[in-house]
């Protein structure tokens, strides 16, 4: 998707079960419901990658509820925004790796169910966790210039 707007009041903003690539779109699913969700990675392959424009929506802005792929979802920049939830959910086994970009919700990283995560540079926002880690869960912070903080 490039440079392009796409607003939804449905459940699901855009519902993915195979690969795509933002570039520049504005996405934005913010009707007010508790399941609101951004990109919802429906399928164990797919993909999700982010190098510019904005992804926001009411409860989870990326959520990975299926996708076991170790690049699920890929974000080198951009703005991902969850008005009252996670910014980034990832409930999978997948992977999860973020180079650039700037991740604001109430948690801005959720990784759970043995999802791997790894954060080389960006800014990761979280009002009550930046990144939220399971006990199956890995997170790996890398060595480019990257934040993280809780407001």
């Amino acid at each position: 998707m490039n440079y392009i707007t796409l607003a939804s009041r449905d459940r699901y903003l855009v519902s993915n079960q195979g690969s795509l690539t933002v570039t520049g779109a504005t996405l934005s699913n913010l009707r007010g419901s508790t399941y609101d969700k951004g990109i919802n990675l429906s399928n164990a392959g797919a993909t999700f990658t982010m190098s510019s424009g904005t992804v926001e929506a009411e409860n989870y802005a990326i959520y990975n509820g299926l996708s076991t792929n170790s690049n699920a979802i890929k974000i080198t920049g951009g703005t991902i925004y969850s008005d009252s939830n996670y910014a980034i959910y990832n409930y999978a086994a997948g992977g999860v790796n973020i180079s650039n970009g700037t991740i604001n919700g109430s948690y801005g990283v959720y990784n759970r169910v043995g999802g791997t995560v790894t954060i080389t540079g960006g800014t990761i926002t979280g009002t009550s966790e930046g990144i939220h880690n399971s006990s199956t869960g890995t997170i790996t912070l890398g060595v480019k210039d990257s934040s993280v903080s809780t407001i």
